[in-house]
């Protein structure tokens, strides 16, 4: 194998394992913006429960 066609093969190499991470990618990408949405859910649920109980232990607006 002479040196233009060794490079040659190696470019072709490097197009198909950067097409297989595309498509790795393009097949992940929904699932990590569903995690980051339940993520984002959770921390609002969070925020909610603490300012609830904040303001449930204040005298002035407990009970």
């Amino acid at each position: 194998m002479n040196a233009e066609t060794r490079k040659s093969v190696e470019e072709g190499l490097k197009l198909s394992a950067e097409a297989r991470k595309l498509a790795r990618d393009a097949t992940i990408a929904p699932y990590a913006a569903i995690f980051a949405a339940f993520t984002a859910g959770a921390a609002v649920v969070g925020a909610v429960v603490t300012v609830v109980k904040i303001l449930g232990s204040c005298k002035i607006l407990g009970s």
